[in-house]
């Protein structure tokens, strides 16, 4: 016979894990969330689609918990199964974990304190510690290679945010939803929206998350979604420049991404579609003979309305 369940009183932080095929970490993970400081929240669990029986291992051991909701979907991504869990959410932020990874104890308490200390901020990010990655440093925070997503500028010069380290205003995350078009690079492409849209972010220097990579997992990609993804990021920045407080940098963006945009399109043979990143390329170096011969050399090899390549 199901336990009593006795729901609890309106959460202050929802929590949103999904997951797929990854039946032990997420185990792990979710105790990593019942384990926290901060009692007032609530934790949904959207397993998308899995074949490794993550769903039942789920509910074995945790359905008799009031604070944990398990649901179930077609496998759609991870766009998707956030999405599903954001529209489930009841407490005004929500925070993001996937399942391969963990917090601390204290990793909510920090994060809300700082949010409570801070009521322009509406998501916080905090520091996480690597595990399993070869990196040139012991956190996220200190890797020369990390540019913190603060700005749309930032973002323009290619920062980018952990979602796991991630605590947002939830009517703000449920307006925008992650795009389901990317599964790889979703949470960016989220990121940019959200400053497009004049939101503010801050960071914790709290190390209380940890970020670990299992061997040999990855998301698939294909070339060319990640050429339309490119093409839609790039008409974003366009739409929003002249709002941006860092122009120049805005511009240098549009710059370097419609030059690459325009090169492997051309590589590829794909000269149509090569046609407005090479205009733009050299309309913004208008000195540059190199994509002008391209961009005349699109138009008598494929015609105005003729094939790709």
């Amino acid at each position: 016979m199901a336990p009593n369940i006795v729901r609890m009183s309106a959460p202050t932080v929802s929590v949103v894990i999904p997951t797929y095929n990854r039946l032990a970490l997420v185990v792990e993970a979710v105790e990593s969330v019942l384990a926290q400081s901060h009692e007032g929240l609530e934790l949904i669990v959207v397993d998308d689609g899995s074949t490794d029986g993550t769903m039942e291992a789920l509910q074995r051991r945790f359905a008799g918990d009031d604070r944990v909701r398990l649901l179930r979907q077609p496998n759609g991504g991870t766009a998707s199964a956030r999405n599903r869990g954001v529209a489930e959410a009841r407490a005004p932020w929500t925070a993001f974990l996937d399942s391969d990874d963990l917090w601390d104890p204290g990793y909510l308490a920090s994060q809300l304190a700082l949010l409570a200390a801070s009521p322009e901020v509406d998501t916080v990010l905090s520091d996480v510690r690597y595990q399993n990655q070869r990196r040139a440093a012991a956190t996220l925070f200190e890797d020369p290679d990390f540019l913190a997503p603060t700005s749309l500028s930032a973002m323009c010069r290619g920062a980018w945010g952990l979602p796991s380290a991630m605590v947002v205003r939830t009517d703000i995350v449920r307006e925008l939803g992650f795009s389901a078009r990317y599964r790889i690079i979703e949470d960016t492409e989220f990121l940019m929206r959200f400053h497009v849209r004049g939101h503010v972010c801050r960071l914790n220097p709290d190390r209380l998350v940890v970020w670990r990579r299992p061997e040999g997992e990855g998301a698939d990609s294909k070339t060319e979604d990640r050429w339309e993804m490119l093409a839609e990021m790039l008409s974003l920045v366009d739409g929003e420049r002249g709002s941006a407080e860092d122009r120049h940098a805005v511009d240098e963006y549009l710059y370097q991404r419609h030059r690459t945009l325009a090169r492997e399109l051309v590589d590829s043979g794909q000269l149509r579609r090569a046609r407005p990143h090479l205009l733009a390329w050299w309309r913004a170096r208008p000195g540059r003979v190199r994509p002008l011969i391209l961009y005349l050399r699109s138009l008598v090899a494929a015609g105005p309305s003729g094939p790709m390549s």
